[in-house]
């Protein structure tokens, strides 16, 4: 209608936070491809090689995403880990990395001075790294934080498969206080992707509300509790797609057809119907 008033176009800031939303949101293991997109989209000054990189490091800390290094493992980036916007800290060795937020690689940084490896953090750290090594494929990691107060505690696995249409993570987050009674509290989050003729996603999370650990092995006891609770989560998974599959998509499923008459599918009969039309 000539009344009707066109739409405005947005203003380079507009435009900008719009692109940075959509960077930031990427599903997993998809940056760059979300990134190529949209640089189809602005114009070239407007997403620079200093903002993709700052963009791209927010994302990664925030996912716990591994940078890859040039032994073939990873190292988790994060908040926690970080020495400067560059350079972050592997938690087994204590060593730092040089880490390219983009392409993902990570140096080890020689004249480059890391950080002490806590002897708590690492107990803790080895307990869980052998949980992880027997229930996640090879690809997972996990990293222990000396934290105020206490431990950060991250598993994160990643799988990425685009050539199918597909990707996904699952990170767990805890945290960890060692005080005279120690406790801890976790938040368990999951992230698939499937594209292939569409694009569909599924995005849940789990609170995990404090729970006070039992004197005695404390670094046992933290991966028996993240162990059980991510357990749990899987479990609770499982059982809902059981019951969409019997329950929740035979309920949406007409019971007889529109027609109210019930399909017959004798094939004679049906060729019978069609011969008598010709």
């Amino acid at each position: 209608m000539e009344d009707e008033e066109e739409a405005e176009e947005a203003t380079p800031e507009e435009k900008l936070q719009i692109a940075q939303h959509f960077l930031l949101h990427s599903p997993p293991g998809q940056f760059g491809e979300v990134l190529a997109d949209v640089q189809a989209l602005v114009p070239g000054s407007m997403l620079d090689e200093g903002m993709i990189k700052g963009i791209a490091r927010v994302y990664n800390c925030t996912n716990y995403r591994g940078a890859r290094t040039d032994a073939g493992g990873h190292v988790i980036l994060s908040k926690e880990g970080e020495i400067d916007l560059t350079h972050y800290v592997d938690t087994q060795t204590g060593n730092a990395f040089e880490v390219d937020h983009v392409s993902m690689e990570a140096t080890l940084a020689e004249d480059f001075e890391g950080r002490g490896v806590d002897e708590t953090a690492k107990a803790v750290e080895d307990k869980v790294r052998e949980y992880v090594m027997g229930q996640y494929s090879s690809d997972a990691e996990c990293a222990v934080y000396a934290v105020e107060a206490g431990l950060l505690v991250v598993v994160r696995s990643e799988k990425i498969n685009l050539r199918n249409y597909w990707s996904g993570n699952w990170i767990s987050t805890w945290n960890v206080y060692l005080g005279d009674a120690p406790s801890i509290a976790g938040t368990l989050k999951i992230h698939a992707h499937y594209f292939e003729d569409g694009n569909v996603q599924l995005q849940t999370h789990k609170v995990v509300p404090a729970a006070t650990l039992p004197t005695g092995d404390i670094a046992a006891a933290i991966a028996a509790h993240i162990e059980a609770a991510e357990a749990d989560l899987q479990a609770a998974l499982e059982q809902m797609y059981a019951g969409m599959s019997h329950e929740t998509f035979k309920a949406m499923r007409r019971i007889m057809p529109i027609t109210r008459t019930k399909m017959k599918w004798n094939i004679n009969e049906v060729a019978l119907n069609i011969n008598l039309r010709k």
